[in-house]
């Protein structure tokens, strides 16, 4: 085994696994991620859980490296599966916005869903009103 020190950049000798290591800086979005205890298990509540993640995020001036390491942290279950839909070898730059995009894709509304509300509280009506009649 080698005795060479390990260097603190995300470097291949910091990090020989090639998995992403967040640099030092991050240690304060990550505080003020830990206190909103703001999570996501997938299903139902996808744009109300995005859209308290974007307030909070902006809020405290997150970078987009910052809001996808605390985006991935936020996700459990199911929602956490998403991950491994995005590209192997994604940029913690380019990662928020490509797993937001995966999280819409598989736990978001469609229009199909939005329909299919539509017909069954129209049927819904329809069905009172001809119980009444």
């Amino acid at each position: 085994m080698s005795t060479e020190k390990l260097s603190d950049t995300n470097g291949d000798k910091a990090n020989p696994t090639g998995a992403y290591k967040p640099p030092q800086y991050m240690g304060e979005a990550l505080e003020q991620f830990a206190k909103l205890k703001l999570n996501y298990e997938g299903g139902a509540g996808l744009e109300e859980f995005i859209n308290k993640f974007g307030v909070h995020s902006d809020s405290y001036g997150w970078s987009p490296p910052d809001k996808n390491v605390c985006l991935t942290l936020a996700l459990r279950g199911q929602a956490y599966q998403v991950l491994s839909d995005l590209p192997e070898g994604t940029k913690p730059d380019q990662g928020y916005s490509l797993l937001l995009r995966a999280l819409r894709e598989r736990f978001g509304e469609t229009p199909l869903d939005n329909l299919t509300t539509l017909v069954s509280s129209r049927l819904g009506d329809f069905n009172s009103a001809t119980e009444c009649a």
